[in-house]
Protein backbone atom coordinates (compact mmCIF):
# COMPACT_ATOMS: atom_id res chain seq x y z
CA UNK A 1 0.00 0.00 0.00
CA UNK A 2 1.72 3.39 -0.99
CA UNK A 3 2.20 5.60 2.35
CA UNK A 4 2.02 9.53 2.67
CA UNK A 5 4.69 10.79 4.21
CA UNK A 6 3.32 14.31 4.09
CA UNK A 7 0.22 15.68 3.41
CA UNK A 8 -0.63 15.97 -0.24
CA UNK A 9 -0.02 18.71 -2.33
CA UNK A 10 -3.41 19.85 -2.98
CA UNK A 11 -4.84 18.16 0.08
CA UNK A 12 -8.22 20.21 -0.99
CA UNK A 13 -8.94 18.26 -3.88
CA UNK A 14 -8.05 15.34 -2.25
CA UNK A 15 -10.23 15.37 0.56
CA UNK A 16 -12.84 16.30 -1.78
CA UNK A 17 -11.93 13.40 -4.05
CA UNK A 18 -12.01 10.84 -0.87
CA UNK A 19 -15.40 11.48 -0.01
CA UNK A 20 -17.13 12.04 -3.23
CA UNK A 21 -15.13 8.36 -3.28
CA UNK A 22 -13.18 9.19 -6.46
CA UNK A 23 -9.92 8.51 -5.27
CA UNK A 24 -8.32 5.23 -6.82
CA UNK A 25 -8.44 2.50 -3.83
CA UNK A 26 -4.75 2.70 -3.11
CA UNK A 27 -4.94 6.57 -3.05
CA UNK A 28 -7.96 6.42 -0.69
CA UNK A 29 -6.46 4.10 2.18
CA UNK A 30 -2.98 6.18 2.00
CA UNK A 31 -4.69 9.23 2.53
CA UNK A 32 -7.27 8.09 4.83
CA UNK A 33 -3.78 6.59 7.04
CA UNK A 34 -2.33 10.15 6.43
CA UNK A 35 -5.50 12.19 7.57
CA UNK A 36 -6.15 10.16 10.65
CA UNK A 37 -2.56 11.67 12.37
CA UNK A 38 -2.39 14.73 10.78
CA UNK A 39 -4.23 17.40 12.27
CA UNK A 40 -3.75 19.38 9.42
CA UNK A 41 -5.51 16.95 7.34
CA UNK A 42 -8.00 15.61 9.50
CA UNK A 43 -8.65 19.74 10.05
CA UNK A 44 -9.62 19.66 6.13
CA UNK A 45 -11.38 16.30 6.37
CA UNK A 46 -13.62 18.05 8.69
CA UNK A 47 -14.44 21.37 6.63
CA UNK A 48 -14.47 19.52 3.36
CA UNK A 49 -16.85 16.80 4.44
CA UNK A 50 -19.20 19.70 5.67
CA UNK A 51 -18.88 21.46 2.09
CA UNK A 52 -19.59 17.86 0.23
CA UNK A 53 -22.96 17.66 2.37
CA UNK A 54 -24.06 21.52 2.01
CA UNK A 55 -23.72 21.05 -1.86
CA UNK A 56 -25.22 17.83 -2.05
CA UNK A 57 -28.57 19.54 0.46
CA UNK A 58 -28.51 22.52 -2.51
CA UNK A 59 -28.12 20.23 -5.63
CA UNK A 60 -31.32 18.27 -4.13
CA UNK A 61 -32.99 21.24 -2.80
CA UNK A 62 -32.53 22.32 -6.57
CA UNK A 63 -33.94 19.52 -8.19
CA UNK A 64 -36.98 18.92 -5.80
CA UNK A 65 -37.49 22.72 -7.13
CA UNK A 66 -37.46 21.97 -11.03
CA UNK A 67 -39.89 18.73 -10.59
CA UNK A 68 -42.54 20.38 -8.44
CA UNK A 69 -42.32 23.48 -11.45
CA UNK A 70 -42.63 21.22 -14.09
CA UNK A 71 -45.18 18.88 -12.59
CA UNK A 72 -46.76 21.71 -9.82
Amino acid sequence: MQKLDRCPADPEATAEAYLLDNLPRNEARAFEEHYITCPRCAAIMRQTAEYVVARKRAARRIRDSREQFRFG
